[in-house]
């Protein structure tokens, strides 16, 4: 469910496809001290709800002021959120900032959001939505919640991959090029192309690497169904 906001409402959970859920008004908490890196646009807002901020000098410095300064939530900036962004956020936090953080962004592709939460992300905020929702995402990850914009948390459920794409994209896996793919499945090496580029476009990934990471990593629950589907050869599913 959509809040006014724009925002979706997450119950933070293990699971890699949480669902939807608008917190009442008890399960929403009060912010009052966040600590952000220099931004303008995110003082303004803070400002405006009478939330004091405590200014890191440097993303580096995050954990740092975090230690020394007890806060409801840590916020981090950046413009393109990929999985190799998420990455480098995720190296900020070294032993934990003891608050949750929420990622203020330009923009966010599927993998770079799957990244981010498996780093331990509790909000992402767009910037042209930052007068609407980092409020209502503050405080809802300062309550436990996970927090994404609406349209991304609408496609954030569990990918449904064909019989066929499961088949080809845990072949991928197992290192088997696209020719040794079309071989193994009896089908034309265009055909093995095409499921990849639909399966890709479904897991949220832009290539290879990505896919086979996303799969093998036992974080994302992508595995499940694909790596566990030992697919026979002699098995002519509908292509």
């Amino acid at each position: 469910m959509l809040s006014r906001s724009g925002v979706s409402f997450v119950p933070a959970a293990t699971e890699p496809a949480p669902r939807l859920a608008e917190p009442s008004a008890a399960s929403v908490s009060e912010v009052h001290v966040v600590i952000s890196v220099p931004d303008a646009d995110i003082a303004r807002v803070l400002d405006g709800a009478g939330i004091l901020h405590i200014p890191a000098p440097h993303a580096d410095a995050l954990v740092s002021v975090a230690q020394a300064n007890p806060a409801d939530a840590v916020i981090v900036s950046h413009g393109q959120i990929t999985a190799r962004v998420a990455a480098e956020i995720e190296a900020l936090f070294g032993d934990g900032l003891g608050a949750p953080v929420v990622v203020v962004c330009d923009g966010a592709d599927l993998s770079g959001i799957r990244a981010l939460i498996a780093a331990g992300v509790s909000g992402l905020v767009r910037r042209d939505e930052l007068d609407i929702a980092l409020v209502p995402s503050l405080r809802a990850v300062a309550a436990g919640q996970l927090c994404l914009p609406g349209r991304h948390a609408l496609r954030f459920a569990r990918p449904v991959l064909s019989l066929r794409e499961k088949q080809v994209v845990g072949l991928l896996a197992l290192g088997l090029s696209n020719r040794e793919i079309a071989a193994r499945l009896f089908v034309a090496e265009s055909t093995v192309k095409s499921h990849l580029s639909s399966a890709f476009a479904k897991l949220g990934v832009r290539s290879r690497h990505q896919a086979v990471e996303l799969i093998v990593n036992p974080e994302s629950g992508m595995g499940l169904g694909i790596l566990a589907l030992s697919p026979d050869p002699l098995t002519h599913a509908t292509e």
